[in-house]
C-alpha cells in the first residue's frame, strides 16, 4: 500500500458519535474486538452525507499508557448530533499517514485503515526515531468515501 506521511498542526474539532473502551490486544480478535460493532452502531444512528461536507473521525483518546494499555475509541462525525458521546479533538502537532482506498466501499476502506495502523505502528517502532507518539488524542479522518488519514499526536 502507498501512503504519504507528513507533519501538521491542527485547530481543535470536536467530533461526535458512540464510544467504546477496547485495547489493542482485543481488537486482534473478532471475539473481543469492539471497533467492528462500534462502527455498525453509528452507522445505524447517523447518515454521514460527504457531499455536504460531513466527514467520518475514528478517535482514539483516553490512552491508559501506549499500545499496550486500554484506550477509549469513538466512531463519529463532526455533525452536532443530541444523544451521542463527543470527543475534543486538541489543537495538537500531528503526524498524518495518509492513503487513499481503491473503491469507495466499506471494506476497502477497513482494509485501507487497517494497513494504515500497520504502517503506523511499523514507523514509531524504529530505532531512533526523531517523532514520539504522544498518547494523547489520535484519529482517522474519512475526508471521503476513499480518501483516509491517521492523525498520531506526537511531542
Amino acid at each position: 500500500m502507498e501512503y504519504e506521511v507528513e507533519k501538521a498542526v491542527l485547530p481543535e474539532k470536536v467530533v461526535y458519535g458512540v464510544a467504546a473502551i477496547t485495547t489493542n490486544a482485543n481488537e486482534m480478535t473478532p471475539d473481543t474486538g469492539k471497533i467492528p460493532a462500534l462502527w455498525q452502531q453509528f452507522k445505524h444512528q447517523v447518515k454521514v452525507d460527504f457531499k455536504q461536507g460531513e466527514r467520518l473521525y475514528g478517535v482514539y483518546s483516553q490512552y491508559e499508557s501506549d499500545i499496550h494499555g486500554e484506550f477509549t475509541v469513538l466512531a463519529g462525525s463532526d455533525k452536532p448530533m443530541e444523544g451521542l458521546s463527543k470527543v475534543v479533538v486538541p489543537e495538537d502537532l500531528y503526524l498524518c499517514f495518509k492513503a487513499v482506498a481503491s473503491e469507495p466501499t466499506d471494506s476497502e476502506r477497513v482494509s485501507t485503515v487497517i494497513g494504515l495502523w500497520g504502517q503506523v505502528w511499523q514507523y514509531f517502532s524504529q530505532d531512533n526515531m526523531a517523532d514520539q507518539r504522544a498518547y494523547q488524542v489520535d484519529f482517522e479522518h474519512y475526508a471521503s468515501p476513499t480518501e483516509v488519514c491517521v492523525y498520531i499526536s506526537i511531542v
